[in-house]
């Protein structure tokens, strides 16, 4: 999903870019040109991934689509959710939210700043069963029974 930082921020990368496409050119230096045409495909890349990445909740499941791959999970097979919290040291944190599907080898990750979610996506989420939860609670059950 796109949003106005990222449109920002590949403006500001392009920017760059074609000053010193120009820059280059002008003075004949091959070797720059050649590392200015490797981040102007990474950040077509970028661009790429980010118009292409969706989330959609249907009437029996949850896909998550980037430009690669798609995980899909149908609502009888989650097993619940969870949130985690991620602290950058010098920027504002931000949060991942995970569904978990009852086979171990799928979830969907969803790092929460890339997507403006409706009210009925978060009511929808946090109706799963909360997963921290229950291994919190699993814990316990184990404790007592030592």
């Amino acid at each position: 999903m796109v949003t106005a930082g990222n449109l920002c921020t590949f403006l500001a990368f392009v920017s760059l870019l074609l000053i010193g496409f120009w820059k280059e050119t002008i003075s004949g230096d091959e070797v720059g040109l050649v590392f200015l045409i490797i981040f102007l495909l990474i950040g077509i890349f970028w661009v790429s991934y980010a118009f292409t990445e969706t989330i959609t909740l249907s009437n029996y499941e949850i896909e998550h689509k980037t430009l690669f791959r798609n995980k899909r999970i149908l609502f009888i097979g989650i097993r619940g959710r969870r949130v985690f919290l991620f602290r950058p040291r010098y920027r504002r944190s931000f949060r991942y939210l995970i569904v978990e599907s009852k086979d171990e080898r799928v979830q969907i990750l969803i790092m929460e700043r890339h997507f403006k979610f409706d009210d009925g996506f978060y009511r929808w989420f946090y109706q799963l069963p909360d997963l921290e939860e229950t291994d919190k609670m699993a814990d316990k059950n184990k404790l007592g029974d030592g």
